[in-house]
Formats: C-alpha cells, structure tokens, sequence
C-alpha cells in the first residue's frame, strides 16, 4: 500500500509548487544552452501491482486502475505544467506504451508492467526501448 509518507507533495498547492520549481530549474538548464529532456512520470498507483498480480494471478483485472487516475498521480502532472509553452524542454511521454487502454495493465505482453505501485519492471521498461528511442531522435539530431 503507498502511504501519504512517501508522496509529501499532494493536491494543488503541492503540484503547483513541484511545477514551480522544475520550471525554475528547466529554465537555468535552458539559459545555460543544455538540452533539456524530462521523461514524463509513471502512472502512479494505490496499491502495490506485483503483489496484487501474486495474489490474483487468474484475475489481473482486479489489477488494473483507471488510466486516467493512474496518470493524474504522481509528478507527471506537474511535470506537464512545468514544461507548457518551456522553450528548449522536451518532455517525452512514453505512458500510451505502459497504459495503452482505459485502465492500466499489470502484465502487457506476458511481461509483469509494474514492480510496485509505480516503478516499472526491468524487463518492462526494456520493451520502452525502440519508443523511446522514437522520441529522443529529434533530441539527439538537434545537437
């Protein structure tokens, strides 16, 4: 189970000043001429998905949360807002290859997705490689 001790920054003011401050920071990086690439954040969830998937290995629909609930957790809506109208801040979003449905999996391709409630597998996150690799070519052939 994730507990309030392990996300300290919650509602509207914390997300606000999370964005706040990854702004602040994006911007020095920026006025300094280094690239700034941020990898959107993870769906986040309320309860741990391996154990879950453990405990209910013939029904992982019991598994799955609600995308869009999964996606407005977490840092990734701040990051969103930090990077809106941020010259020179790519933000690379990979989360329509961990959460392609409404509700996200715990095991997509036979491959457990999630080690906790929001750290991906090793093995899952191997199978980012070629979307990812997508998404940082622009980055890469900027330079």
């Amino acid at each position: 189970m994730v507990t309030n001790a392990e996300y300290p920054v919650r509602g509207e003011p914390g997300r606000s000043a999370m964005a706040r401050e990854m702004r602040k920071t994006w911007s020095g990086m920026v006025a300094e001429k280094i690239p700034v690439v941020v990898l959107r954040d993870t769906p986040l969830h309320l309860k741990d998905v391996a154990e879950c998937v453990s405990k209910n290995p013939n029904r992982l629909t019991k598994c799955a949360n609600p995308r869009e609930e999964a996606l407005g957790r977490g840092g990734g809506p701040a990051q969103e807002e930090a990077a809106d109208g941020l010259a020179g801040v790519r933000l690379v979003d990979l989360n329509d290859w961990i959460c392609p449905a409404d509700r996200c999996a715990p095991v997509i391709g036979g491959v457990l997705v999630w080690r906790d409630a929001h750290h991906l597998t090793a093995t899952y996150s191997a199978t980012l490689a070629g979307p990812l690799g997508k998404a940082l070519k622009p980055v890469i052939a900027g330079r």
